[in-house]
């Protein structure tokens, strides 16, 4: 997943993950890379990560 986030932001392309409140592990990657958390939509936390 990662590297497919890091060939993304190198195109200049935005990226964004939407996962479960309880996926804790997708959230820390998307931390990890430099993704803001941007807002709950319909349970599902959405984070997004402009190059």
């Amino acid at each position: 997943m990662t590297l497919r986030i890091r060939k993304n932001k190198s195109v200049g392309k935005s990226v964004i993950i939407e996962c479960y409140k309880r996926q804790i592990a997708t959230r820390k990657i998307a931390i990890k890379c430099g993704f803001e958390y941007q807002d709950n939509v319909d349970g599902l936390e959405v984070f997004k990560c402009n190059n």
